[in-house]
């Protein structure tokens, strides 16, 4: 796997949503980000975000 430079799931959700918003002209987005296998003895662990221009 590669190199992140992002080291939270929601600095990564954040960020994203922002390029979105900009790169399609977007009024809002909201956005859910899954990070499987991310915390040891869990399934899973995610984010879900709301931005607005």
């Amino acid at each position: 796997m590669g190199e992140s430079q992002f080291q939270l799931i929601e600095t990564l959700a954040h960020n994203l949503a922002m390029l979105l918003l900009e790169e399609f002209s977007l009024e809002w987005i909201r956005l859910s980000l899954n990070k499987p296998g991310a915390i040891r003895h869990s399934r899973d662990i995610g984010v879900s975000i709301e931005r607005r221009r």
